[in-house]
């Protein structure tokens, strides 16, 4: 008989790159969704003006528990 076990682990995603338009001048701006979590301001590339970045509604922190909880399930 062979024992097959596989771990599944939550997906770091505070370290994955996404790209923002800037509101003021729409050229994409680089950032982390770890950053996006927090709530940082990161400077425009182009025009230089302050984003506030905002996770509306913990939507990361919402789908680390759901995939969690899809984990306990299977």
């Amino acid at each position: 008989m062979f024992k097959l076990t596989i771990s599944v682990t939550v997906p770091e995603l505070d370290r994955r790159w996404i790209e923002i338009p800037c509101p003021l001048c729409e050229l994409k701006t680089p950032v982390t969704l770890g950053s996006i979590r927090l709530g940082d301001v990161v400077v425009c590339r182009g025009c230089h003006s302050n984003i506030r970045l905002q996770d509306q509604m913990a939507a990361l922190h919402s789908f680390r528990r759901r995939f969690t909880r899809l984990q306990k399930n299977m």
